[in-house]
């Protein structure tokens, strides 16, 4: 097992916090829009940084394995906090892992655009 670097570890940590920070600002202190911006950050460098790993040869599927009790269980408690239904809209953390179950190679658009994906080899 590999120990990840401090410096990527403590980025992300840095970014959950923001994101923590917008939650709270927009439920919080609504009217007062300036406090969100630094939120405004989060989804692109969670993307990044997932991107990143992906590119180096992560597994997507340890992402699957990570990102889909996570997006389960904040489902609820975001359409809660956000007055939605609660099947719809999905949490960002649904969006992380399409991008991983694609990559992975499962899914539709794995079959459309296989140059984008890395599909399953099938067993000989």
């Amino acid at each position: 097992m590999r120990i990840p670097s401090l410096p990527l570890e403590g980025l992300k940590w840095g970014i959950a916090g923001l994101m923590v920070f917008d939650h709270v600002a927009f439920i919080f202190f609504p009217d007062l829009t300036f406090l969100r911006i630094p939120g405004r950050l989060v989804w692109p460098m969670f993307a990044a940084l997932m991107a990143r790993q992906l590119s180096q040869g992560y597994p997507p599927e340890r992402y699957v394995k990570r990102l889909l009790p996570f997006a389960l269980l904040a489902q609820p408690f975001y359409t809660l906090a956000f007055g939605f239904p609660l099947l719809f809209p999905l949490n960002v953390l649904f969006t992380l892992l399409s991008a991983a179950l694609l990559r992975a190679g499962w899914g539709p658009l794995a079959l459309l655009s296989p140059s984008l994906v890395k599909a399953p080899r099938a067993s000989s």
